[in-house]
């Protein structure tokens, strides 16, 4: 893995959050929270579209909305793990080299669009990652649709909406309201199918603060993995559309080399088809923590303090589509230092 060493301080934060119109709204409204409290010209938002007219108010109260059409591209021909969104890279630039930069971007994804590519572009580009540090990402969801996708047995999401949902830090389903009390179960354990990191959150039940969304750093460390609950057998129009997450934990330090050897092996075979690689991994004869991260064949790492409670503990998540859970774990113990 390439490593790096920098600071996020100085960096601006970047939110993405994917979705529809539901999605639009929770942009609106985290923008009008962080130019309230940090000022005008502080934040900005970036879509592929403008603003509806319930979310356009944003731009009168110091925020400033960015329409870009996407543009994708790749750093290598035909290959598809380098594909990056050239239109954020040129984008994010304008909006922070400059004398009074952004302190926060938000990118609005629309559904038939990559999140994982968004991600990828801002923690790989070497044009933006002196310059922003990816805050976290959000999913948000209508439940009726859901609801009624589960019901009548059809496909649960489109490939993007899929690998959303498994990476998201949060998921948020609109109109949950709407629900009867079984079929907003049913809804919700289909979602933690797909997703083990982060919360799932009904605003339409239980009021969600702002804050929740903001200045988490789900992006940096180990996230937090709950247990495996595959409760909900969904339909999806092809097998290899639903993303598998893999959990890798142990409380024995790796060997140095063994290590490096497993992360290079789990990239070259499975770069292409990896949309999350996260963790910390305490490496035998260092006093430190290595952080790393990356999504298709691109991946860095880092130091950082080691937990004095669990000194020796590693934990990483993978996501990705087709992965062989017995190979990625086995290769992984296999690294462990004798």
């Amino acid at each position: 893995m390439k490593e790096e060493h920098r600071s996020t301080a100085a960096a601006t934060a970047v939110t993405v959050v994917a979705g529809g119109a539901d999605a639009e709204r929770l942009v609106a409204q985290l923008a009008w929270d962080i130019a309230a409290h940090e000022g005008p010209g502080s934040v900005a938002v970036v879509s592929e579209t403008d603003p509806q007219p319930a979310s356009s108010v944003a731009t009168r109260v110091g925020v400033r909305w960015i329409t870009a059409p996407a543009v994708e591209g790749t750093r290598q021909a035909d290959c598809m793990s380098s594909a990056s969104r050239l239109d954020l890279v040129t984008v994010m630039r304008l909006l922070i080299e400059r004398p009074a930069p952004v302190r926060h971007v938000l990118v609005l994804v629309a559904p038939e669009r990559s999140v994982a590519t968004v991600a990828h572009t801002i923690i790989a580009e070497p044009e933006l990652r002196r310059l922003v540090a990816l805050d976290s990402v959000c999913a948000v969801v209508d439940g009726s649709t859901l609801s009624t996708r589960l019901a009548l047995d059809l496909p649960f999401g489109s490939r993007p909406e899929l690998e959303a949902l498994a990476i998201a830090d949060r998921i948020v389903v609109a109109g949950a309201n709407r629900l009867t009390s079984a079929a907003w179960d049913r809804t919700a354990r289909s979602v933690r199918t797909l997703n083990r990191l982060g919360p799932v959150w009904a605003p339409s039940i239980r009021a969600v603060g702002v804050g929740g969304f903001l200045g988490i750093e789900a992006w940096n460390g180990a996230p937090a993995i709950g247990p495996s609950n595959a409760a909900e057998a969904l339909v999806v129009d092809d097998p290899d559309d639903l993303p598998t997450t893999i959990a890798l934990e142990c409380d024995s330090p790796l060997d140095a080399e063994a290590c490096e050897a497993w992360f290079d092996e789990l990239l070259a075979r499975d770069g292409v088809r990896l949309l999350r690689l996260q963790g910390e991994v305490a490496v035998d004869g260092e006093n430190h923590l290595v952080w790393c991260r990356g999504i298709y064949d691109f991946a860095t790492s880092e130091a950082a303090p080691r937990d004095q409670a669990r000194p020796n503990h590693s934990r990483i998540v993978v996501v990705g589509h087709g992965l062989c859970a017995r190979t990625v774990r086995q290769h992984f113990e296999d690294s462990i230092a004798r």
